[in-house]
């Protein structure tokens, strides 16, 4: 098994239905954003590439190309608080672990 993390990019989908924006906004803003299929393409990349076969933990931009990850990932101690908050969110440690 190979794990790929994937940006999507930003998707016009109908979540904005729900922000209170005019119309006019929305509709220009609209076509800044990729459409569905157009976010998928890195998960499809990241599911049917042969290129990626033993590349496990690469990061793949909004157009399925592989890129570095931010420097700050590398940052042990930031990537353990991520962890810790990450469980206190889904309530599966209690919050007083973060405290």
């Amino acid at each position: 098994m190979q794990v790929f993390s994937v940006h999507p990019g930003v998707v016009a989908t109908n979540f904005f239905r729900h922000v209170p924006i005019p119309q006019f906004v929305a509709g220009w803003v609209k076509k800044l954003l990729l459409e569905a299929d157009e976010g998928a393409e890195s998960t499809l990349v990241a599911l049917f590439d042969e290129g990626l076969k033993g590349n496990s933990g690469t990061y793949l931009d909004e157009y399925g190309l592989p890129q570095e990850p931010n420097k700050l990932v590398q940052e042990e101690k930031l990537r353990e608080e991520l962890w810790d908050r990450s469980l206190v969110w889904a309530e599966l440690l209690p919050r007083t672990v973060m405290e």
